[in-house]
């Protein structure tokens, strides 16, 4: 499977579907495979122009667009039950970014993050900050960078 590069454009608008997405909470499962998810190519935590509006009192003013992250707009999906981020090209710095927002998930049950560049002692953090209920695979699948 050939990876896939998005444009900045493009990246943006993917946040900006996931941060719509998740105002309808009926989101269970999501599958990112192929992307190239990282923090170091100027796209992956970089905050998107066109990112959606927050609820009034949410520390924006209404109509004032908010800009989010990947990881923000998917720490807003309360609904999602199972995460697959396999061969994303994810690094350490990413993976401690998810551990920080994926316990707010609180219907999680399975994160897989199979064949990115994750280190052993970054995948040992999240697996320390995920809740005990969610199975999270990988860890034995990484491809060795670090």
């Amino acid at each position: 499977m050939e990876r896939l590069r998005m444009s900045s454009a493009a990246w943006e608008a993917l946040v900006h579907g996931l941060a719509a997405v998740a105002r309808h909470q009926r989101l269970k499962s999501l599958e990112l495979t192929s992307f190239a998810i990282k923090e170091q190519g100027g796209r992956q935590l970089r905050r998107a122009h066109s990112a959606p509006e927050r609820e009034p009192g949410a520390g924006e003013a209404a109509g004032k667009p908010a800009k989010q992250s990947f990881t923000e707009a998917l720490s807003q999906i309360s609904s999602l039950e199972e995460l697959s981020l396999t061969s994303d090209e994810i690094f350490p710095p990413t993976a401690q970014r998810l551990a920080q927002v994926l316990p707010q998930l609180k219907q999680l049950v399975k994160v897989d993050l199979s064949r990115n560049h994750i280190s052993k002692q970054a995948m040992e953090n999240l697996r320390q900050a995920l809740p005990q209920q969610v199975e999270l695979r990988g860890d034995q699948q990484q491809t060795v960078c670090c």
